[in-house]
């Protein structure tokens, strides 16, 4: 599995994030502990080796707000939370270039409209993320999703598509990699870590990164 390290808020984190880190992930959502405005996500992928690991992570409805984003930072990968349907299809057609991670929350079970927004989110998206739900909002919770849930909604997407780069977020840390990795490899292509890998909110641990990345291996 890939590694992508979300929630970099600090120029010093980012060498160790991009030694092991396949993508990178900068958050602009103001609720998160995590935010970065544009102006600082500009400056830290300014001091990237490789900016193309970048992902712009974002929760709007205004899709000129994701266009200015995109064009303010020069990051061309946007990972979007709550953003519905057919404005991420407008997306794809006013700006083919950006490739798009598409956010679906999970909690406790999966019922048939959870299901539909998996199988219809396939035809939208570059890449899937499943991360924990709280009240509609997913990301940022640190909540595991249960192990059996998290394939069995990994089963459908692979269902209909061997092809789509599929990632698992929510509480990823060493411990886990090291109970369940085995599993979640025949699922996933990647998983995402951000509270898992720090000292404190968007405060890196070069150490726990080092562990997930020794487990991981």
């Amino acid at each position: 599995m890939k590694i992508k390290i979300c929630g970099i808020t600090r120029v010093e984190d980012l060498s160790i994030c991009e030694k092991y880190g396949d993508l990178i992930g900068f958050i602009n959502i103001k609720r998160s502990p995590r935010y970065v405005n544009l102006n600082e996500i500009d400056e830290l992928v300014s001091s990237m080796k490789n900016r193309s690991k970048a992902v712009l992570i974002m929760e709007t409805n205004d899709i000129r707000e994701i266009q200015y984003a995109v064009k303010k930072t020069g990051i061309n990968t946007v990972q979007l939370h709550g953003l519905e349907n057919q404005k991420i299809r407008e997306i794809q057609k006013r700006s083919p270039k950006i490739e798009i991670i598409n956010v679906i929350g999970l909690s406790e079970t999966l019922n048939d409209q959870k299901i539909m927004e998996i199988q219809e989110c396939l035809k939208i998206s570059d890449f899937i993320i499943f991360d924990y739900e709280i009240k509609g909002s997913s990301g940022g919770t640190g909540r595991k999703i249960p192990l059996k849930l998290a394939v069995e909604a990994a089963s459908i997407i692979r269902k209909s598509s061997h092809e789509m780069e599929l990632l698992l977020a929510g509480g990823i840390d060493s411990h886990r990699i090291e109970t369940e990795g085995g599993i979640l490899e025949k699922h996933f292509d990647y998983v995402d870590v951000n509270s898992g890998v720090e000292e404190s909110p968007g405060v890196k641990s070069e150490t726990k990164i080092r562990e997930l990345v020794k487990v991981m291996r």
